[in-house]
């Protein structure tokens, strides 16, 4: 599971606003670059800039979870039916791979590589507390910073809730590791408590925050404050400028 790790390297330093302008203008250039040698390019500079954090070793699990089955049956399909297939790879009989297909399998696998790794890596340097506050000292609406932290919360709060659900209903003698039948009988026994626990949560934190004053208007204040130095204010800029850089070539 991807979450915060502590540290005091350059990339925990930054602000949030800066780490999220980052992710967002690669994972948008990266969609605009044409060929595969660019697109991997730019995943290597991302896991360079990983491995500098010390980050790379808790990247590489959930990254090759998600990537390794989507490459393969990417290259899969993409090497049997892409229309643009003139070269033949491999041919067994009937049937062959192109390489034009799995040259473009390779491109899009290398773009959601490319926005994968940059939101792993805001994750794993940015707590969502300083997220939320780094967008509101920027003037950003605090009901948008939290639909970004409900969003960044919400696959660990499940999983939390899920373990605990399963826990407590094999503590009452569920069986979960009988046949097929049985684990269905099981997963609707599960269910049932897991969305209920979860509308419950929400009402509560929904009163939790209106307690808080958060749909009050006017000026905030905010307990966890975000140095937004020069540094950050330069690599913002850059993150735009290089956006409407590729936008523009892409264009042209």
């Amino acid at each position: 599971m991807i979450g915060y790790v502590p540290g005091d390297r350059f990339l925990h330093r930054r602000n949030a606003v800066t780490k999220l302008s980052w992710a967002a203008s690669l994972s948008a250039i990266v969609f605009l670059m044409p060929e595969v040698w660019m697109v991997w390019t730019a995943v290597a500079l991302v896991a360079l800039t990983a491995a500098a954090a010390g980050l790379a070793r808790r990247l590489i699990r959930p990254t090759l979870t998600i990537l390794l089955p989507f490459g393969i049956s990417l290259a899969f399909l993409q090497g049997l039916f892409n229309p643009d297939n003139t070269t033949t790879l491999i041919s067994i009989g009937p049937v062959g791979f192109g390489l034009e297909g799995v040259l473009y399998g390779a491109l899009i696998l290398g773009r959601l590589a490319t926005v994968l790794l940059t939101f792993f890596l805001l994750l794993l340097t940015t707590t969502p507390k300083q997220l939320t506050a780094g967008l509101a000292a920027r003037g950003v609406s605090p009901r948008f910073g939290y639909a970004i932290l409900a969003a960044i919360e919400f696959v660990p709060d499940m999983q939390r809730r899920s373990q605990a659900v399963l826990a407590s209903q094999q503590a009452r003698g569920l069986d979960v590791k009988g046949g097929l039948g049985q684990r269905i009988k099981a997963f609707s026994s599960l269910l049932g408590p897991l969305i209920t626990g979860a509308l419950i949560a929400s009402d509560t934190r929904a009163m939790a925050l209106e307690a808080r004053g958060f749909s009050r208007t006017g000026k905030r204040t905010h307990l966890a404050l975000e140095h937004y130095g020069a540094v950050d204010r330069t690599a913002v800029w850059a993150s735009g400028l290089l956006f409407l850089t590729a936008l523009a070539l892409k264009v042209i």
